[in-house]
């Protein structure tokens, strides 16, 4: 399954169903289970550099209505300043 991190906010938790009522500002609520959920991210330390192998997210949108969302990927090659990625799932 493809799976990305989008930007939401939590504003409920249905202890019947063990999953969290979300808000999007691109889509109607939604009602999300808890392992799909995640903090931010931590920041990347300023010494970082993506070589071939690396596993990390990158920003991107699957459809054209949809805001950009985080995708996790596999880096395959880097050439100056591009990463040419390989997206996992």
């Amino acid at each position: 399954q493809t799976f990305a991190f989008y930007e939401g906010y939590v504003y409920d938790f249905d202890e019947e169903k063990q999953a969290l009522k979300v808000a999007y500002s691109w889509k109607d609520d939604a009602l999300v289970p808890v392992d799909y959920v995640r903090p931010l991210a931590a920041p990347t330390p300023s010494d970082w550099r993506p070589k071939s192998g690396d596993h990390a997210e990158c920003e991107a949108k699957a459809e054209e209505y949809e805001p950009y969302g985080w995708w996790e990927c596999i880096i395959k090659t880097v050439r100056d300043n591009l990463c040419l990625v390989n997206y996992e799932g």
